[in-house]
């Protein structure tokens, strides 16, 4: 797993034992301006990570998104990136998947890249702000936002072919979307105007329908991840996480150490890691290697 701390001197950290300890690697350099920082780390094996900017500007030559393939020793910046503004990464599973990239602007155009050096672009069945994606063994998901109203519009790729549309069994505020297979995926979000909810969509077919299930509890959900046989969701600003070993049916509620503004999780068939980055609370780690 690798963190990203995005000021104008970047350093990832990089753990390669379940968190127990760490390892510094200096990225290059941003500006101090918020939107120059990096904002998204993502990885699709154990030795590649890309890290890309909170808004990627066209006027920079170099360094819009960076990459690395030897676990952080040394980063590159893509050769090639035609796009601009900001975007949201799918959340690959760590089995070589393609990197993805999904504009958080009104677009029809998704970029992706299976090392993070050159993007190419693809064409969308609609235009859309995302919110959301999520993708593994060439098998992709990707939720639109509204933050408004909600959204129950939803675009899946099945198997390298083409996007289609389809719509998911709920409208809300989509945080997160995971999956571990391709097969299986999991949204989670929260009710218009930052309001709590119980609901969770899942999907056994590799997007193309979607059906909802009840949460332990109601909450602002804010990620989802998979290991390859649970899934685990966050409730952020509590101590709460959910998790489900029937592919999203059902779910269990489980208690983390401390309550923090929980609002990013990392699945991978070792273990789960949640991450704190939400300023209003204090920054924290928690890791879970059973599943959960």
């Amino acid at each position: 797993s690798l963190v990203v701390n995005g000021n104008s001197v970047p350093v990832a950290a990089l753990t390669l034992n379940g968190g127990l300890t760490w390892s510094q690697s200096i990225m290059p350099a941003a500006t101090n301006s918020s939107t120059d920082q990096y904002a998204y780390v993502m990885s699709n094996n154990s030795d590649s990570f890309v890290a890309v900017r909170r808004s990627i500007d066209t006027s920079k030559t170099t360094g819009k998104i960076v990459y690395t393939m030897d676990r952080g020793r040394s980063w590159n910046s893509a050769t090639t990136f035609a796009g601009s503004g900001s975007y949201v990464p799918a959340a690959v599973y760590p089995d070589s998947t393609p990197y993805m990239l999904f504009s958080a602007a009104n677009s029809d155009t998704a970029y992706s890249s299976p090392t993070g050096d050159v993007w190419t672009p693809v064409t969308l069945p609609i235009a859309s702000p995302w919110a959301c994606s999520a993708g593994a063994r060439g098998c992709y998901v990707a939720l639109a936002a509204n933050t408004a109203a909600g959204s129950n519009i939803a675009i899946y790729q099945d198997f390298g072919n083409v996007w289609r549309q389809t719509t998911m069994a709920s409208t809300l505020v989509w945080k997160s979307v995971a999956t571990a297979d391709g097969v299986n995926f999991v949204a989670v979000g929260e009710a218009t105007g930052s309001r709590d909810t119980n609901i969770v969509n899942y999907s056994n077919n590799r997007g193309a329908s979607w059906a909802s299930a009840t949460l332990p509890s109601s909450g602002r959900w804010s990620a989802v991840s998979s290991n390859g046989t649970t899934f685990v969701a966050l409730r952020q600003n509590s101590n709460k996480a959910a998790y489900s070993s029937d592919s999203g049916r059902t779910w269990t509620e489980i208690t983390l150490p401390a309550v923090r503004g929980w609002t990013r999780l990392i699945g991978s068939p070792r273990l789960y890691m949640a991450l704190s980055t939400d300023s209003s609370s204090s920054s924290a780690v928690a890791v879970s290697v059973d599943g959960g």
